[in-house]
C-alpha cells in the first residue's frame, strides 16, 4: 500500500517544485498528495516529473494550484465556499474545483480532496475551540455547544441544498475526467459536513464517483471536545464509502503531527482501511524530519501503510 505526503508539510519553504520533491525522496516517501499551496508555475515540473517516474501524486487537494485572488478574510485552506449565500463565490467555488480536477487528471492522480462549506453560526467553531483551549469543558462551553449543535441543525438546510446543487455539477464533471472526489471531514463545528450529512449524500448520489476521505486529526479533535461521542461514530456509519484517508498526529487537541509522535492511537483505524484506499501523511513543519521520516516506520510497524 501506497504512502503519500503532503505537500503542505514543505511547500510554503520551497522555492521551487525539485528542492520539495528531493525533500520528499530523502523523508522516504514515493507519492505526494499535492496541497493547496503549489503554484500554476510548478505543474508542468510535476507532470515531468510523474512522467520519469520519479514521483506519483495520488490525491490534489481543492484548491489546486494556489489560488491567487481570494474574498475578504478568508484563507487559501477555504478560499471560496460551495455553500455562500453570494451566487458569484458558489460560481467561483464551482469553477476552481473543476481546475483542481484538471489539475489531477494531468498529474495521473485518483482523487480532489474538497472541503464542502459551512453553516454560519454564532459563536461558530473556532470560538468554540478558543473556549474549549482555555477553560475545557466547563458548565458554559457545555452550554454553548450544546446551542451551536441546537443552531447548526436548524439552519443547515439552505447550505446542504446549495452542496448538493454544487456536487451535482462537479460529480458529473469528475466522472467525465475519471477523477473520483474526497468529501473531506472538517476540523471545525460549523462546517459541513457532519456524519449524518455525509449519509445523506451517499444516499442522494448513489453511483456517483463521490467518496469519504477520513481526517483522523479532525474527527478525534472532534471526540476531545465533546461534538461527537467517540472517534468511531464518526467515521463507522462511513466505511463503506471511504477513498482515502489523511494521517496526522495529535497532541491534545492540536493535530498535522507526524504520525508516531503524538497520543493518537492509529490501532483504532486497522478495521477500516482498506488495500484500495489512498493514504496521505498530512504532517505539517510543526514535525521535525526525522519525525516525518520515522512516521513511515510507525506506520508499517502497526500494519497501516
Amino acid at each position: 500500500m501506497t504512502l503519500a505526503l503532503s505537500t503542505a508539510y514543505g511547500a510554503k519553504n520551497a522555492s521551487s517544485w525539485q528542492p520539495l520533491l528531493e525533500s520528499t525522496q530523502r523523508a522516504g516517501f514515493k507519492a505526494v498528495e499535492l496541497n493547496v499551496e503549489i503554484p500554476d508555475s510548478w505543474l508542468s515540473e510535476i507532470e515531468k516529473s510523474v512522467t520519469r517516474g520519479e514521483v506519483s501524486v495520488l490525491s490534489v487537494h481543492n484548491y489546486c494550484p494556489k489560488i491567487q485572488e481570494l474574498p475578504k478574510g478568508r484563507t487559501i485552506y477555504s478560499g471560496y465556499l460551495l455553500t455562500s449565500d453570494d451566487a458569484q463565490e458558489r460560481y467561483n467555488a464551482i469553477t476552481y474545483t473543476k481546475k483542481s480536477i484538471e489539475t489531477a487528471k494531468h498529474v495521473g492522480a485518483k482523487f480532489v480532496v474538497v472541503h464542502c462549506g459551512e453553516v454560519p453560526s454564532s459563536p461558530d467553531g473556532h470560538e468554540l475551540l478558543k473556549k474549549f483551549t482555555l477553560f475545557g469543558a466547563n458548565r458554559e462551553y457545555l452550554k454553548d455547544l450544546e446551542d451551536l449543535r441546537i443552531r447548526r441543525a436548524a439552519n443547515a438546510g439552505k447550505y446542504l441544498e446549495r452542496l448538493y446543487s454544487s456536487l451535482d455539477e462537479l460529480a458529473n464533471f469528475a466522472a467525465k475526467n475519471g477523477i473520483a472526489l474526497g468529501l473531506e471531514n472538517r476540523f471545525y463545528t460549523h462546517e459541513i459536513p457532519s456524519t449524518q450529512e455525509l449519509c445523506d449524500i451517499f444516499d442522494k448520489f448513489v453511483g456517483a464517483p463521490l467518496y469519504y476521505w477520513h481526517d483522523n486529526g479532525h474527527a478525534e479533535v472532534f471526540s476531545r471536545i465533546l461534538w461527537s461521542k467517540n472517534h468511531i461514530e464518526i467515521i463507522a456509519p462511513l466505511a463503506k464509502h471511504i477513498g482515502g484517508f489523511h494521517l496526522h498526529d495529535l497532541r491534545k487537541i492540536v493535530d498535522h503531527y507526524a504520525p508516531g509522535s503524538g497520543d493518537f492511537d492509529f490501532k483504532c483505524l486497522l478495521p477500516y482501511i482498506k488495500k484500495e484506499h489512498c493514504l496521505v501523511v498530512e504532517a505539517h513543519s510543526k514535525s521535525t524530519f526525522d519525525e516525518l521520516s520515522n512516521s513511515i516506520k510507525y506506520l508499517n510497524s502497526i500494519s497501516i501503510a
